[in-house]
């Protein structure tokens, strides 16, 4: 990941049949569709990803990945960029829903849309994958579940603790994977 500037997505299955998209994950795959690209199986970046990920879940059952994405939305970037300062941390974000997932790729993490903590309080962010995975994430029809890897800022910090991390307006950059 050094170096890497741009979110991740990974998908731990491969995308249901159009039969039995519901309308949200339809619209998801198609922001991802613009702004990712898929990263090769076979490739150094998607072991180094999907290791880390993998040592962060804390499950003890096997775990396949069906994909990974990374996301480029170079509008929403540029507008983080600026703000993401000199200590950035490797975290993971998990959406309840397809529709949040497309929101964040098309739109950046939007803290006006934040509820937890209160309105307007900041993005939540984990240190691994396990949090995330367990409750804070979309499962499509097929049952795949899908967590964003983000670098986040030490800047703009709300809440801090060793399980998470909580950042104001642009110390969430956009999801990487």
């Amino acid at each position: 990941l050094h170096g890497a500037d741009a979110p991740l997505r990974v998908r731990l299955a491969p995308p249901p049949p159009a039969h039995s998209r519901t309308a949200q994950e339809s619209e998801c795959l198609r922001v991802v569709r613009q702004f990712g690209t898929p990263i090769d199986a076979k490739s150094r970046e998607f072991r180094i990803v999907t290791n880390y990920f993998e040592k962060t879940l804390n499950y003890h059952g096997s775990v396949r990945f069906e994909s990974l994405t990374r996301i480029r939305n170079d509008e929403v970037y540029a507008k983080c960029a600026p703000n993401a300062g000199s200590c950035e941390t490797v975290m993971f974000h998990g959406c309840k829903t397809a529709m949040n997932e497309a929101s964040i790729i098309r739109d950046g993490f939007q803290v006006s849309k934040c509820r937890s903590g209160g309105e307007n309080y900041g993005t939540w962010f984990v240190y691994n994958a396990d949090y995330s995975n367990d409750g804070y994430v979309a499962t499509d029809g097929c049952g795949v579940r899908r967590i964003f890897v983000c670098m986040v800022s030490c800047s703009q910090i709300k809440m801090h603790s060793t399980v998470m991390r909580v950042v104001g307006g642009g110390g969430g950059r956009p999801p990487l994977f």
